[in-house]
């Protein structure tokens, strides 16, 4: 299920996930997109054996250039963390998929 990231956090102040490979949480990619630019971040959440944890981000991106370009870069610092590697660009796609392993 996708929920808006902020909302989603205010409403679960305890979930402390980060992104393999990095130090970083979670929560503080969310603010660091919406700082970039992004129109939206959606959490796409699990639920299961008791726990409602966030996997993966949909980062929409705007319409500036210069802001979808930092999106961008953004998601592939974490694909190189996450051991993804691959290059990302900007081909007029709506959003960004990023997951969290």
């Amino acid at each position: 299920m996708l929920k808006e990231a902020r909302e989603w956090f205010k409403a679960h102040p305890d979930v402390k996930g980060g992104i393999e490979g990095t130090t970083t949480s979670v929560r503080d990619y969310v603010e660091t997109f919406y700082t970039a630019g992004a129109t939206q971040v959606l959490l796409e959440i699990e639920e299961g054996a008791g726990l409602t944890i966030p996997t993966s981000m949909r980062v929409v991106l705007p319409d500036d250039k210069a802001a979808r370009g930092r999106c961008i870069r953004i998601e592939e610092e974490i694909d190189n963390f996450t051991g993804g590697g691959g290059e990302a660009y900007d081909a007029g796609q709506k959003y960004l998929l990023v997951g969290f392993d």
